[in-house]
């Protein structure tokens, strides 16, 4: 037995190193995963913002057609002796191909953390009993610094209320 133990000389250093070792290897590994994930995380919420910015700018330009038209409506209401349906129609998309909307561009910023969206109307064709508008909504975080994918948008605006889209 006595030789048996003399045998032994460094065993215990020899697990301490090879354990030291092991964990030496694994320890990168493992911090390099948890890196990973908090990088995909961030990036994963910074899409979300963007998208959500995305939708919010296409949400504001909606209220503003909504709200051109209804001032509109209510202009041509206001006025007297308009005998022809026709007549009402054609000064109803005259006037919004004359309003704010066309030619429409406006930057809003969230002042929290310097997040915006930039409209910027493209396109208005009239048709025969509607204005087709197509517009961009393009999104950026960290005050312009990340941008997002823009957001191609259309709406429909007709003079009768129950053709609306």
């Amino acid at each position: 037995m006595n030789s048996y133990i003399r045998n032994q000389k460094g065993y215990a250093i020899l697990v301490v190193l090879l354990t030291i070792t092991m964990i030496g290897i694994m320890v990168p590994v493992v911090m390099s995963n948890i890196m990973n994930s908090s990088t995909q995380y961030n990036e994963t919420e910074e899409d979300i913002q963007l998208n959500k910015l995305a939708e919010m700018g296409a949400f504001h330009f909606e209220k503003e057609a909504e709200r051109i038209k209804e001032q509109t409506k209510t202009s041509i209401e206001n006025m007297e002796k308009i005998e022809d349906d026709d007549d009402v129609e054609l000064m109803f998309y005259t006037y919004i191909e004359n309003s704010s909307l066309n030619g429409y561009e406006k930057t809003i910023t969230l002042e929290e953390n310097q997040e915006q969206f930039t409209i910027t109307q493209n396109t208005m064709n009239r048709h025969e009993d509607k204005i087709v508008i197509d517009y961009t909504v393009s999104p950026s975080l960290n005050g312009g610094s990340e941008q997002g994918e823009p957001l191609n948008e259309t709406i429909t605006i007709r003079a009768n209320e129950n053709d609306d889209n």
